[in-house]
């Protein structure tokens, strides 16, 4: 059929009022590409939304079992009370608008039978000019776009 479900949560532990969210969504491989929608919601201290398409395709490699994910996604913020951290830029009233965008690329590395490395690095930037004022002002550096990468470990059974 193709299509797949998500549903989770999120607990992020913070200096101050930690924060929870409930998210669910869902995918769709069609030959060429894979869409995936979900949505965010913040429950705890930062009422919010935060929905996200991603796009994303895979590209098997001809040694040992590797392959490629280039992808891209757009997320899309609705913040329901100006008094949050996330929406600290200074900035009256409630926001809703495109947010932020990401390119990213993965070299997925089979280990052994159930293990599946997969470096990554991506490019995260603002899709407007009032969204790069929000995201400075909440970014620990100031910026408004990075630079990000990371290691994942899968495991499949």
């Amino acid at each position: 059929m193709g299509i797949n479900g998500i549903v989770g949560t999120v607990y992020y532990s913070l200096v101050g009022d930690d924060s929870f969210e409930v998210f669910g969504g869902l995918s769709y491989a069609f030959p060429w590409v894979n869409i995936a929608l979900t949505a965010y919601r913040e429950v705890g201290h930062f009422p919010g939304w935060w929905v996200q398409l991603d796009l994303s395709r895979n590209f098997p490699l001809p040694w040992c079992g590797m392959s490629v994910d280039l992808g891209t996604s757009f997320g899309y913020q609705t913040l329901d009370d100006d008094d949050t951290l996330l929406n600290s830029s200074g900035k009256e009233g409630d926001y809703s608008a495109f947010t932020a965008g990401t390119l990213s690329t993965a070299l997925n590395i089979p280990v052994g039978k159930y293990l599946t490395l997969s470096p990554r690095i991506g490019y995260a930037f603002p899709l407007s000019d009032e969204a790069s004022d929000r995201i400075e002002a909440t970014s620990w550096d100031g910026d408004a776009d990075h630079v990000f990468g990371g290691i994942r470990i899968a495991a499949s059974f």
